[in-house]
Formats: structure tokens, C-alpha cells, sequence
């Protein structure tokens, strides 16, 4: 056989190299078996598993091409489970083989996209959901990616009327669920599994912060790098919309993108000795769009932090701020407005997590789980972005994934996310500060109309006593 692997081997781990023969030559048989034959051939079945940046996806891909190159294929669909999956297919196809052209933008399960590499033709479409009727078509090879997120029967349900039609069948997951594992092991599936410190063309600085994940936050290490999520009995906050958050930065905003309805700060307060005091800048654009930033991380005393919070507003134009106002962070905020008329005038507002929640009628146990309700909703709707200092995407990204809920006897049968010290187990004890702030900030975004600051903000001034109208007319200066 006549095979070129160069274009594998250049971003691929060396493992998987000796499947690309054996999967040329079982399409090479298909295609020479006459078709009322083909039924009676057993596809050959691979089970690809592995953590983020293994070289799965990336290997499928490069493989199709170099099949293609070597003119062994001529059909092959490559299905995901989601349009973000699906678009992200087609462009690394694009980036991989430039001479790619397409027949249709249309993703959607009508019109699925294709493209052609020489006399070859891929297929992308969906696969394994309910909504999606899967038509028996002919390929040399299909390829599944985010087999993970399959509806639990009717993903193998599919696969069942795909055997007899495909010469290949790859499947792609970071932790597939055991109806797959089951299917595999019924047809005598190939299983491979690859890991990140395998793929040795891993760029440097991912392989860097992988290690040093590995080190600082061994569940985030374990659900977010290794995919695996039943690390244990905890049932675990849903972020599968993070990839949403930090999917774009502030140069990717167009100009009406930054122009704030409402722009505040939100603080949340640290113990000190390690325990740092987080500033988050919230605003909501005229689109309805929330852009998140972090302004800073400080280790300094109650006092100071007051000064640096003037500061942030000052320099943000926040029109308020929001303070976690438990156990620390009361005292710091009541230093900040001492008392309630001083807070509406000051526009300081106390975030009080064990409070009841706002929304969701009897749903939702208390405030905390409702700031972070609506910021995985907002996220999940790919209307939040994080657009700050790129510096802290990991320690958000490792907070976020710490969250989980608390036991059935704790919540009441309501949603609630668990205690701040069992959050803090899956942090090697650190408070998931970061996070807490951009919840809190959101929460207050989405809950507050605000009022027009022109004409409030005086007579909040009078009613607090800070303007009274013997010095109305004086000079401040």
C-alpha cells in the first residue's frame, strides 16, 4: 500500500500511527467487495479516549487528509454533537487542508456542511441526538466526536443502523459513557487511549499549565484536563458552557459592544494569609451581552482595600459596587458606607448569600446558588464573556470547576451549591474568591434596573445628609 504519514506524524502521537494502515486497509476491502456483499463485513470499530490535548481529534483529522492524499477515501462524515463542535470541525479541515471548498454554510441537520479534498467528499452533520434522524448512507469511514455528551440510548441506537454502511467506524471521547463502552465491547472494538503527555506536540506553555494544575488543583486537574467527572459521590455544579466565557477577548468587541447600560464592581473580601480580596468589573452592554473583567487581586487590610475600591470605581466609571457582605467583608464594607443612607448614596450594595433568592419560586435554596445559576445561564446562551487580563483565565476556569452542590439533606429538594469549606476541598483549601466576585456581580446586573444616576444620586446625597440644603449652594473645592 501506498501511504504517506508525514502529515500525521508532525502533530500526532506516535501511538496512534499503526492505525492509519490498518484503517486504509479495511476501507481498500470494502470498496473492492462488491456492494451486496458489503453487508457481511465486519467495520472495523476504534474507541479513542483520552484527556484534552491527547491529539485525538487532531489525528482523525489529519488522517482523513493524508487518506485522501493517498486516494483510499471518498466519503467520510465527521459528526459531533453540538454546533460548536461542528463548526470547529470544518475550520480545523480548513486550516489543515487550504485546498478544502465548501458546498453550503448551512449547519443544520436539513443541510448538513460539505467539503471536498480532491476526489474525497466529508460529510458533517450530527449524531447521536434525539432530535436528529440519521439517514443509512454509505461511507468509508465515520468519525464521532463528543461521544460523552450522547443521549444515553439513542447515540448506540444509531451507531446499531450505521454498522452494516460504513467501512470504518471511529469513535472520539474524553470519558465515554458505558452504553459505548458496552456497543465496543459487543463488536470487538479496538480501545486506545492517549493522554496529554503523550502528544508530543503539545505546545510548551499547555503543557506547562497542565503540570502545574496537576499540582494546584487536583480536581479541576481531574475534571477539566483528564475529563474524568465522577471523581466522586459529589454531583457537580454544570459549567459545560465555559468554553463560551473565554471565547472572546475585548479586541474582538466592536464599538457598540462597549457601550455600557450598566457598568459596577463587585468585592469580595479576603481573610488575609493567602486568603486574597478580589475586585471584578461587570458591565452589560446596549445588546444585553455581560463582559466581565478582573481588576485585581490584593493582600491588604480592611482599610486600604476601601481606598483601592474608590480607586477601581474611579477608574472604571462603575456607577456602583457590590460587597460580599459575610463575615469579613461586612466589616470592610461598613467601613467603605457605614450606614444604609451613606450605602444608596454611595451606591455600595451588600450581596448576602445565605439569603433567599430573588428567582426561581421554590427552586433555587438561596442567593449564592442564584448568582451562580444565572451566570451558567448566561454563559450557556454564549452571552457572557470574560474580556479582562488573560493572567487569571486558569484560576477562574479551576473555581468554576470546583463548584458543587450540597447533599439532599442540606438543599431540601431545592438546588443549592454546597458550604464554602467543602467548595475550598476542591481547591487544596483556597477560597474560590475569583469566582464568587464575577457571581456576585452578575447577580447584581441581572436582578437591578438601575435608575437614572442624574437625578437620583442628589437626592440620595440629601436623604443620607451628606448634601443638606444649608450647603447646597457652596463651592466643594
Amino acid at each position: 500500500m501506498k501511504l504517506s504519514l508525514d502529515r500525521i506524524m508532525e502533530k500526532c502521537p506516535r501511538k496512534l500511527l499503526p492505525l492509519y494502515p490498518k484503517i486504509m486497509e479495511t476501507v481498500q476491502t470494502f470498496q473492492e467487495t462488491p456492494e451486496y456483499l458489503r453487508g457481511e463485513l465486519e467495520p472495523l470499530i476504534i474507541l479513542l479516549e483520552g484527556s484534552r490535548g491527547s491529539g485525538k481529534s487532531e489525528f482523525a483529522q489529519r488522517a482523513v487528509i493524508s487518506g485522501s492524499y493517498d486516494g483510499y477515501l471518498q466519503t467520510v462524515k465527521y459528526a459531533t454533537m453540538t454546533e460548536n463542535g461542528l463548526n470547529g470541525s470544518k475550520d480545523a479541515f480548513e486550516r489543515l487542508a487550504p485546498e478544502c471548498r465548501g458546498t453550503g454554510a448551512n449547519t443544520s441537520k436539513a443541510n448538513p456542511m460539505h467539503r471536498f479534498i480532491g476526489c474525497m467528499r466529508v460529510d458533517f452533520d450530527f449524531f447521536g441526538r434525539q432530535d436528529i434522524k440519521n439517514e443509512q448512507k454509505k461511507y468509508d469511514w465515520l468519525i464521532c466526536e463528543e461521544v460523552e455528551k450522547w443521549d444515553k440510548v439513542q447515540g448506540v441506537a444509531a451507531l446499531e443502523t450505521e454498522i452494516r454502511h460504513c467501512a470504518v467506524i471511529m469513535l472520539i471521547s474524553n470519558n465515554p459513557p458505558q452504553s459505548v463502552v458496552d456497543f465496543c465491547k459487543a463488536h470487538n472494538a479496538l480501545f486506545i487511549r492517549c493522554d496529554w503527555w503523550e502528544n508530543t506536540a503539545l505546545p510548551a506553555h499547555l503543557r506547562d499549565s497542565y503540570e502545574r494544575a496537576k499540582i494546584e488543583s487536583p480536581v479541576y486537574y481531574t475534571r477539566f484536563i483528564m475529563c474524568q467527572n465522577d471523581v466522586d459521590a459529589a454531583q457537580w455544579f454544570d459549567n459545560t458552557g465555559i468554553d463560551n466565557f473565554f471565547s472572546r477577548s475585548y479586541e474582538d468587541l466592536s464599538q457598540d459592544e462597549r457601550a455600557w447600560s450598566q457598568n459596577l464592581i463587585s468585592l469580595d473580601v479576603g481573610g488575609g494569609y493567602g486568603d486574597e480580596s478580589i475586585i471584578a468589573r461587570i458591565a452589560k452592554n446596549r445588546y444585553g451581552a455581560i463582559l466581565v473583567w478582573i481588576e485585581g487581586k490584593y493582600q491588604l487590610e480592611a482599610p486600604q482595600l476601601v481606598v483601592k475600591a474608590a480607586q477601581a470605581r474611579a477608574s472604571t466609571g462603575a456607577t456602583e459596587e457590590i460587597w460580599d457582605a459575610n463575615g469579613i467583608g461586612l466589616s470592610t464594607m461598613q467601613q467603605r458606607a457605614p450606614d444604609p443612607k451613606s450605602r444608596t448614596a454611595l451606591g455600595v450594595v451588600g450581596f448576602y448569600g445565605n439569603a433567599t433568592a430573588l428567582t426561581g419560586g421554590n427552586t433555587i435554596f438561596n442567593q449564592r446558588t442564584e448568582a451562580y445559576l444565572m451566570w451558567q445561564k448566561a454563559i450557556n446562551q454564549n452571552q457572557c464573556w470574560y474580556v479582562g487580563n488573560p493572567a487569571y483565565i486558569d484560576q477562574i476556569k479551576r473555581e468554576m470547576y470546583a463548584q458543587i452542590y450540597a447533599p439532599a439533606e442540606q438543599s431540601k429538594g431545592m438546588l443549592r451549591l454546597a458550604e464554602k469549606k467543602e467548595i475550598k476541598k476542591n481547591l487544596n483549601g483556597e477560597s474560590p474568591n475569583m469566582a464568587d466576585a464575577i457571581a456576585m456581580g452578575i447577580w447584581r446586573i441581572q436582578t437591578h434596573k438601575p435608575t437614572d444616576a442624574h437625578t437620583s444620586t442628589v437626592e440620595a446625597y440629601k436623604a443620607a445628609g451628606i448634601i443638606t440644603t444649608k450647603n447646597t449652594g457652596k463651592r466643594w473645592f
